[in-house]
Order: C-alpha cells, then sequence, then structure tokens
C-alpha cells in the first residue's frame, strides 16, 4: 500500500503535465537534445563513445539512449518517455525520504514544490542527462535512509547507483559527501569504527564501479571529461557574481521552495545533526559548485531545486511537530490550496521549447536532398540531421558552445571532418562560419537557396529553383 501512495505524486504529474502540455510536439527543448541522440545514434552504428566520437560526457546515458536505436524504435519522442520515467521515479523516491523523515503531508507538499519549478516538467521530458543522473542519485539515498535493517545488499544497491549516476551526468559529484553523510546516519548505535568502515567501503564501491566502466569504455575522464570544463579559456570568463546571477535568473520565481528549503536549513543551528543535514549538504555543495562553474544553465538549476524541495517537506515537518496551529483546519486548507496550485499549473504550463516553424523548416531543407546512399549530413545543430535519421560526422557531433569557447572545436577541426566523411550535406544555423570553412564549402559544395536564411549546402545536383 505504501509503494502505491508513493507513486501517486508521479502518476498525477504524468496525467496532469506530462499528458496535458504536448511536450511531444517540440522539436526540441534545448540544442543537448540533438547532441545526446546524434551521439547515442552513432552508437547504435557501432561508433565508439569516445575513441570515434569527441564527448564530453559520461558513457553511460549515450549507451541507454542507443537501446531504441538498436530495437528499431528510435524516435525523440521515445527517448522522452524514457526521461519521464526517470522523473517519476524521482518523485516516487523523493515522496518515500520526505514520508519517511516527516509525515505523509509533508512528502505531497516537497513534491509539490517540485511540480512548481520552473524547469522540473520541462526536463522531466528532455532527452538530457542531468535529470536521470538525479534520479539515480535520490534513489540511492532511498534505500540507504529507509534501510531498517543495515542490509549489506541495499547498502551495495545504493552505492552502485550513485555510481551510475556519475557514469551517467558528472554533475552529481556535489552530492556524494550528501550520500556519505546519509550512510554515516543511517548506522546510527553502531560503534564508531564500524560506521567509518561501511563509510569506507561504499566509497570503494562507488570508485570501482565509476573506474570500472571508465576503463571499460576508455573515457578519457581528464582530457575529454574535465579538461572542456575546466580550460583556461572558460576560466578567464569566470566571475562568481555573474553566476550568482545567473542563478536567480533562473530560480526567481520558485521563491515559495527556496523560502522553505532555506528555512529547513535554519534548523540545523539548533540541531546539527538532524535528519536536514543530508539534504543541506547537497545543496552547499551544488551551490558552491555552480557558483565556480564559468557556464550556468537552467538545466543545472535541477542540482539546487531537489535537495530545496527535500529541505522544505522537511521544514513544513518540522513546523507541524512543534507548533500546533500547523494542524488547525486553516493549516491545512493552505497546503491543499498550494498541492492544488501545483497541479493545475503543472497541467497549464506548456513547455518553453525551441518549436518556431523555422526549426521544422531546417529538418525539411535537409529531407529534400536525402537519396538512399545518403550517409552524413554535417550539422551544428544536429536535431536536424536526427530527424531524418542521419548521422552527423562523430568528430563534430558535439558542436556546442561550451566545447567552442574552450577551443575544443576550430575551423581546422570542422575542415578535417569534412574532408574525412565527404557529407553530403551541410547546414548551419546556430554558429556562423569561419571565413576558410565558407571557402571550402563554396568551392566544393553547391550553396542552397534558403529562404529561413540557412547556411545550406549540398554535394547533389540542384535542380533550377531550389
Amino acid at each position: 500500500m505504501k509503494w502505491a501512495e508513493s507513486g501517486l505524486p508521479a502518476l498525477v504529474f504524468c496525467l496532469l503535465f506530462a499528458g496535458a502540455s504536448q511536450w511531444w510536439t517540440i522539436y526540441e527543448f534545448d540544442t543537448d537534445e540533438g547532441l545526446e541522440l546524434s551521439k547515442a545514434l552513432l552508437v547504435a552504428h557501432g561508433f565508439h563513445p569516445y575513441r570515434d566520437i569527441w564527448n564530453d560526457h559520461p558513457p553511460l546515458f549515450s549507451f541507454l539512449l542507443a537501446v531504441p536505436e538498436y530495437l528499431g524504435i528510435g524516435h525523440v519522442t521515445v527517448s522522452r518517455l524514457m526521461v519521464l520515467g526517470f522523473g517519476c521515479l524521482l518523485l516516487i523516491s523523493l515522496f518515500r525520504i520526505v514520508r519517511a523523515q516527516a509525515d505523509r503531508l509533508s512528502a505531497w507538499l516537497s513534491c509539490s514544490l517540485l511540480f512548481l519549478c520552473s524547469g522540473f516538467g520541462q526536463l522531466s521530458v528532455s532527452v538530457m542527462a542531468g535529470l536521470p543522473a538525479i534520479a539515480l542519485l535520490i534513489v540511492a539515498f532511498d534505500l540507504v535512509l529507509l534501510d531498517q535493517r543495515r542490509s549489506r545488499l541495499r547498502l551495495g544497491m545504493a552505492s552502485g547507483l550513485v555510481g551510475l549516476s556519475l557514469l551517467t551526468k558528472l554533475f552529481t559529484i556535489v552530492a556524494v559527501p550528501a550520500f556519505l553523510v546519509a550512510v554515516l546516519m543511517s548506522r546510527a548505535g553502531s560503534d564508531v569504527r564500524r560506521r567509518l568502515m561501511t563509510v569506507a567501503v561504499s566509497m570503494v564501491g562507488i570508485a570501482a564501479l565509476f573506474l570500472l566502466v571508465a576503463w571499460a569504455t576508455r573515457w578519457p575522464i581528464v582530457t575529454q571529461g574535465l579538461s572542456p570544463h575546466f580550460s583556461p579559456e572558460l576560466r578567464a570568463a569566470h566571475d562568481w557574481t555573474k553566476s550568482a546571477r545567473e542563478i536567480w535568473i533562473h530560480m526567481d520565481q520558485d521563491w515559495p521552495l527556496i523560502l522553505l528549503g532555506l528555512t529547513g536549513m535554519a534548523t540545523l543551528v539548533i540541531s546539527p545533526w538532524r535528519k536536514e543535514a543530508v539534504p543541506a549538504l547537497w545543496l552547499a555543495g551544488a551551490l558552491a559548485a555552480l557558483l565556480a562553474h564559468a557556464q550556468i544553465w537552467w538545466h543545472h538549476m535541477l542540482l539546487l531545486s531537489v535537495p530545496l524541495a527535500w529541505l522544505s517537506g522537511l521544514a513544513y515537518g518540522r513546523l507541524r511537530a512543534q507548533w500546533p496551529a500547523f494542524n488547525t483546519v486553516v493549516a491545512r486548507i493552505s497546503f491543499l490550496l498550494v498541492v492544488g496550485t501545483a497541479a493545475v499549473v503543472s497541467s497549464l504550463r506548456i513547455p518553453n521549447g525551441i518549436n518556431s516553424p523555422r526549426e521544422w523548416e531546417a529538418a525539411a531543407a535537409l529531407s529534400q536532398f536525402v537519396t538512399p546512399d545518403t550517409k552524413w549530413v554535417l550539422a551544428d545543430r544536429p536535431m536536424d540531421a536526427y530527424r531524418n535519421n542521419l548521422l552527423v560526422p562523430p568528430e563534430v557531433v558535439v558542436f556546442s558552445l561550451k566545447r567552442r569557447s574552450a577551443g575544443n572545436l576550430t575551423s581546422t577541426d570542422i575542415l578535417a571532418s569534412l574532408e574525412k566523411r565527404r557529407p553530403s550535406q551541410v547546414l548551419l544555423r546556430r554558429f556562423k562560419p569561419d571565413e576558410d570553412v565558407m571557402t571550402y564549402l563554396d568551392n566544393t559544395y553547391a550553396r542552397v537557396d534558403s529562404p529561413a536564411g540557412f547556411v545550406h549546402y549540398t554535394r547533389h545536383k540542384i535542380a533550377p529553383g531550389n
């Protein structure tokens, strides 16, 4: 019965937001969607995720997205459904944790505030690695914090899930210290030596799984995993005050979540080793990491909103336990209003995706020159190629702002890929191509007239009027 109740927030979310927002009609929620899907398509066609593909992300998400491609059912909607499943898993585990640490009403409030977050709904149907990584992490917390029998199996599974989370997106490393504190607290009552030994075993398990998969996939962690994020070019442009402003801009609509979450953190002053310590440590680590990060994006905010939602539920539970006024009819009605508002807003909020007619025109522009022997298409918005089931050259499939800003994608790299793969078409509409690239294209390809202003070239003979 408790498991059925735990699934109710996820069910409500799916029926209201995910069912009413028509997310499957959106061309692209973020340019990262096209990068992830195109990488997975390459992996499904036998390309190595690192030896062949320039890839600055861990391998697990690409392998996961490659599964439907292997099965012949690869599609944007299928991949978004997979991410939605992770979103539901996140809600189920968050509800279970807060219900166990506080009460049922607090758990509903926690999930409702997460519903109301400006980016949660969109991330739950975006083909991006962040939400699945955090979902795996929160399930690991669930297994540890709700382990009354102190099962070694549950601890091993939880440690494995943390390792898988890191192998999905490395930014969840900011929550690993909080997980280790959760392991320490779950063994309360044991002698200090045994508790520390349990934490050490968990650390070894996480590291062993992470390094084993990294070795098996030949993931160059330093050169492709870390260096692009800490390049001199990006560090020179870093300003923590700018990062702070960006964080506030992305979260300024989530003030109820921030207010209650900070209330939860404030209780640590009264009792430092209370239940709030784990999400508070996660929140502090995430905030410090984001302030030190050179580029802040909207999807990074999930690192903050999930521990804030957790803290909010615990804060509400603490208030209800210590002040009888929060158990009055008025307080319960206020609670229902918050939950009801979350449901209504979630159902009415349309995902803020990239869905103008111009996007669909780009995919159509490529399709008009596709022939049975077409294999490669060089596109700086890989979603254009993916929607035509075409491959983007692996050397340039990660055509991202971060990679260009870090100096890891130059005109020399693009020209080398053009020479090596000889793509049948080139479609550039996100970044302005360098002069040497334009000169090469003018000498090698035929320019396609584009009413939308795309830089579009093809090797095919162009019929009059095109």
